[in-house]
Order: structure tokens, then C-alpha cells, then sequence
């Protein structure tokens, strides 16, 4: 398996973009595909949500950014931060 960095490859798709028409074939996005770099992703960040009871919102252990919680408080909904991509996965 190989992992790119979908961002460049974005980037990458709107050189290819004119107004509202895209100019690109499916074989042009394989091949763009085919030749982006691929990123290290060996790192792996670990965490857990806490309960932050100043402002009533769960933060990620890591990075401190808030979770979402979507529209109740007491339950969070990802089991990753959305911000530094640690999985909430220690007790």
C-alpha cells in the first residue's frame, strides 16, 4: 500500500481546472496518482479526550483541541483528534 499526500494531489487536480470545466481524463488522474510522492506515516500519535470542566468540552490530550461533539456535549464523536490525528485509544 502506498500513502500520498491528498493535499498536493488537490493542488495538483486544480492546475489541471479552467472556470468551471475540469480538463482531465480518468487516465490523467491515474497517472497523477500513480506518480505523487508518497508520505511517512510511521508516527502515530496516541491519546485520550479529557474532560475539560471550564469550558464543558472534551480536548485532545496531545494538541488541547476541542472535540466535536455534535450537539452533545457528553459524547464525542471521533475516535481520532481532527486536529493532530492522535488516536484516542489510551484509558
Amino acid at each position: 500500500m502506498r500513502t500520498i499526500d491528498v493535499d498536493k494531489l488537490v493542488k495538483e487536480l486544480d492546475n489541471y481546472k479552467t472556470g468551471n470545466v475540469q480538463y482531465f481524463s480518468f487516465t490523467t488522474l491515474q497517472w497523477l496518482i500513480d506518480n505523487m510522492a508518497t508520505v511517512d506515516i510511521s508516527v502515530i500519535k496516541h491519546g485520550k479526550w479529557v474532560y475539560d470542566e471550564e469550558d464543558e468540552k472534551f480536548r485532545c490530550s496531545e494538541c488541547k483541541h476541542s472535540a466535536s461533539t455534535d450537539g452533545d456535549y457528553r459524547q464525542v464523536c471521533t475516535p481520532y483528534c481532527q486536529e493532530c490525528g492522535a488516536k484516542m485509544d489510551l484509558k
